[in-house]
């Protein structure tokens, strides 16, 4: 079976103050955000997800899907993404190399 394609999603708080004055509301999507890439993984479609750990966070998930399509419906169902709270981008991606494989 051939491997499907990777794409990257780059994830950016929509406001440069985030996740310093998150609202009660937006912890509560947060939360939804971080099961929505769990099960991502746990599927086995997610192959990295993480976020830089600065100020102004930067969130990153490498994923596989079956087209560009189906990568962007993913990202676009993130509900962080739903919400307003973060700005998304794809890309197509291949990772290259991975430690202990």
């Amino acid at each position: 079976m051939a491997e499907r394609p990777q794409f990257l999603i780059l994830l950016r708080p929509v406001r440069d103050t985030f996740p310093g004055d998150a609202t009660a509301d937006e912890l509560v999507v947060i939360g939804e955000h971080f099961e929505h890439m769990k099960r991502a993984t746990e599927a086995g479609d997610a192959i990295l997800v993480g976020r830089t750990q600065d100020e102004r966070p930067l969130g990153l998930a490498v994923i596989e899907a079956d087209d560009a399509a189906a990568a962007r419906r993913f990202m676009e169902a993130d509900p962080a993404v739903v919400a307003g709270i973060f700005r998304a981008e794809l890309r197509p991606y291949q990772v290259a190399l991975v430690r202990g494989r």
